[in-house]
């Protein structure tokens, strides 16, 4: 969670997390050069949230609320406007559009603290648009025509990008 300010909020749980001892899964080791799973994925305003108190039909608390469960529903209402000018997208669609437009704050990059940065709806709502058409390709070394695993492809004009795979390739779908 932030503030008004942007800044982390002090009872929000920095990550990593590791699930490196739970059974059925073992993944997401973290020490001995291990970096763990980054939390959160996204923040979202969280510190004296303007409200409605459950036990009082007077109208908004007076000074706010305050804790992760005040940003979680500016997530979940980022999400469902999206999905009301795309119905089809996916959870994954979603959380990358999400997650690509937020503001980075923090470390550059995604951390631990803010994970990919405080979320912009305006931004990720602009992009929820309905696809058109999937963008494929290939990307190899100049030099020798080998292929580049993990090169970031960003098409002109998108805030969507997609990274190519152990062969090169790459595939992702573009929005009107």
């Amino acid at each position: 969670a932030t503030d008004n300010a942007d800044n982390i909020a002090t009872f929000s749980s920095p990550g990593p997390v590791t699930w490196q001892d739970v059974t059925g899964y073992n993944d997401f080791p973290w020490g001995a050069g291990h970096v763990g799973m980054i939390s959160p994925d996204i923040s979202a305003p969280g510190v004296d949230i303007l409200s409605l108190t459950y036990d009082d039909n007077q109208g908004y608390v007076q000074f706010g609320w305050s804790g992760t469960s005040m940003a979680t529903p500016h997530i979940t209402g980022v999400a469902c406007l999206m999905l009301s000018k795309s119905p089809m997208m996916l959870p994954s669609e979603l959380d990358s559009i999400m997650e690509i437009t937020a503001l980075d704050r923090g470390i550059l990059g995604k951390d631990n603290d803010y994970g990919a940065g405080r979320v912009r709806a305006d931004l990720a709502v602009a992009e929820a648009n309905i696809v058109l058409g999937t963008l494929e390709g290939e990307v190899t070394q100049v030099n020798n025509g080998f292929p580049v695993e993990g090169a970031i492809v960003i098409p002109e004009g998108s805030l969507r990008r997609g990274a190519s795979d152990e062969n090169g390739r790459y595939s992702f779908e573009l929005p009107a």
